[in-house]
């Protein structure tokens, strides 16, 4: 097990039976290349196993608060510059995983999802309290 960005390692080829990125591969600058470097180190036979949001548009709940920090953005300079900073995320959606994991000549590809699920929270207040 080991947490660090999916970039080219010191670990050898071949390495690993099973390769997996919970919530990373939608953070990824280049998610083709994070997906490369997790096949390179897997054995022959080896498995890749991936988990993660959706794209907006399977995952309405996560536009809330960048919708609402953006409208807020226009009247306050120092939430448009925090905007800036804050980590770009990839959100691509589950067509375009299953789409290059083919491209890459991985087989058995499997898409599970997107896979729903409604939340329900009782005020905006904790709504922020569990994503932030």
């Amino acid at each position: 097990v080991a947490n660090g960005e999916a970039l080219p390692h010191a670990w050898s080829e071949a390495k690993f039976d099973v390769a997996t990125s919970l919530f990373g591969l939608i953070f990824f600058d280049n998610p083709r290349q994070g997906l490369l470097e997790m096949m390179r180190v897997l054995r022959p036979g080896g498995r890749i196993g991936i988990g993660a949001w959706g794209a907006a548009r399977e995952t309405p709940a996560f536009t809330v608060i960048p919708d609402a920090a953006a409208e807020l953005s226009q009247q306050r300079p120092s939430v448009a510059a925090a905007l800036q900073q804050r980590p770009k995320s990839t959100r691509i959606s589950a067509q375009d995983v299953e789409a290059l994991a083919h491209e890459l000549g991985l087989e058995d590809v499997r898409v599970h999802g997107p896979v729903t699920h409604t939340m329900e929270v009782p005020s905006a207040d904790a709504y922020w309290d569990r994503f932030c």
